[in-house]
């Protein structure tokens, strides 16, 4: 039986081409195609500075070290994410906060963020769940004259506008992670986007081991060898093998929403007012982007014996993501006894239902078709 993937990427002939050009040029660390893929994303996102780097990870750490996070400083954070921003925290001796998701969007609350804002706290990372944008205007509007730096973490919502203005451009910074999941990938791969020009270039100089010219310059001209190592920097960069996919990714990234959206309306339309399952969402937002589709699964039954009924049925399904505040790393100092009833109980319910752009319709109908017979079976 073949199983339906939760998530495929889509690679074509113009993004292997790319490559394969890269490979030709002797050229494949950080070069000339990354500087095409950081002009194409400054154009797409309406900013005046992108990094391309290794990961979204990497963006986080550096970003943090240039805005010059310490040990003994608080970022904020909701728990519902993926572990990269908690362990960015933690590897800088810092303290991740983590506050309560609002249970109609799944991103962060903002009553509890209020809260936990105390005079220790220099940044907030609101996280776009799934592919929705958090709302990041009223973070904004929350912290205005305190001097805490907004990152939006951005992982999951690439190609998304909020309130007319893309993702990309709505915070101080932005963090992408261009996985092999999500909304357009470079196997691997992530980038910052900013309008401040001073922290680009310091996140620039670091992802290069804070060596003040890059290699591109360095070897493209025998003039340009001799370079100084000014800050103690890591090797974070972008590599041409991967901006070479970035480019035509990117130049597809409107096409691809555009299919998640098509899909996303058909699980929603159609799987309304089961028992088994029902969506986070009151109404069909249509400001998401679907990097994935959540659903929630009825208290009534485990969501792990319904999650392994589908894959019985040859649908596969994940849960994104196990709270931070629940892993062990977290759990020995900064979430000690700590407790968030929304996240934790929205967490056992949690599950993500296949969606990717190569979906078919027949797949697509599979899809509806287990998770209703599951609706009509789990609960006699």
């Amino acid at each position: 039986m073949n199983l339906i993937r939760v998530s495929k990427p889509m690679i074509g002939k113009e993004e292997v081409r790319e490559v394969v050009d890269s490979l030709k040029s002797g050229w494949l660390t950080t070069g000339p195609k990354v500087e095409i893929f950081e002009k194409g994303l400054k154009k797409y996102l309406g900013v005046r500075n992108v990094v391309a780097l290794s990961s979204c990870t990497s963006a986080f750490y550096l970003l943090l070290r240039a805005l010059g996070i310490k040990p003994g400083d608080q970022v904020i954070t909701p728990s519902l994410t993926f572990t990269s921003i908690g362990n960015v925290i933690v590897n800088l001796g810092a303290t991740p906060v983590f506050v309560e998701v609002d249970r109609d969007t799944l991103t962060l609350d903002l009553l509890d963020l209020e809260r936990k804002i105390g005079k220790k706290t220099k940044v907030i990372v609101p996280v776009d769940y799934a592919g929705l944008p958090s709302p990041v205007d009223r973070v904004t509007k929350l912290v205005k004259g305190s001097g805490i730096k907004i990152i939006q973490d951005a992982a999951t919502s690439f190609g998304a506008s909020y309130k007319g203005k893309k993702v990309g451009a709505l915070a101080d910074y932005t963090c992408f992670s261009f996985y092999a999941t999500k909304n357009i990938t470079t196997g691997e791969g992530g980038a910052l986007s900013t309008n401040d020009d001073i922290v680009a270039e310091k996140v620039r100089l670091l992802s290069r081991l804070g060596v003040n010219s890059s290699a591109w310059k360095r070897h493209s001209s025998r003039a340009n060898w001799f370079f100084e190592v000014v800050e103690a920097g890591l090797k974070f960069s972008m590599t041409d093998l991967q901006g070479a996919i970035g480019i035509h990714q990117l130049n597809k990234t409107d096409g691809f929403i555009e299919k998640r959206q098509q899909i996303a309306r058909r699980y929603y339309e159609e799987l309304s007012g089961l028992e088994v399952v029902r969506s986070p969402y009151k109404q069909f937002p249509t400001e998401h982007v679907w990097n994935f589709y959540p659903i929630l699964v009825s208290e009534r039954i485990s969501r792990n014996k319904f999650m392994s009924k589908m894959e019985d049925l040859g649908v596969a399904s994940s849960v994104y993501y196990i709270p931070l505040h629940l892993h062990p790393l977290f759990r020995r100092s900064a979430s000690r006894g700590l407790r968030l009833p929304i996240t934790e109980r929205v967490f056992s319910q949690l599950a993500t239902l296949p969606l990717y752009p190569g979906l078919t319709e027949r797949e697509v109908d599979k899809v509806i078709s287990v998770v209703r017979k599951l609706s009509k079976t789990l609960l006699r």
